[in-house]
């Protein structure tokens, strides 16, 4: 939906049909932090229904693949955040669209 109310129509190709497409944020970014000692509060901003998945490895190069943290939340159009407790020295962590 645009700023003056209206629905935007992306056509799927290939299905035959077209399905109303929320817009993305403006800035699509996470910020990570650690407010006290044993815990990691990972923020992004959501879009209104869209699932949001929260995801981490150990290190980039020998991990292998991201690993979930709990289960999907669903996006309300406001910051989203999420705490991990971990005694890990270090992590990554993404947030993806399931």
């Amino acid at each position: 939906m645009d700023s003056g109310g209206n629905h935007s129509y992306e056509p799927i190709y290939g299905v035959g049909g077209y399905a109303d497409v929320p817009a993305p944020p403006a800035a699509f970014g996470i910020s990570i932090h650690q407010p006290f000692a044993g815990f990691v509060e990972i923020k992004w901003p959501t879009v209104a229904t869209i699932p949001y998945q929260v995801q981490y490895k150990p290190d980039l190069v020998t991990s292998g693949s991201w690993s979930n943290l709990g289960s999907a939340v669903t996006g309300d159009g406001t910051t989203n955040s999420y705490y991990d407790s971990t005694t890990s020295d270090e992590r990554f962590y993404q947030v993806v669209i399931p």
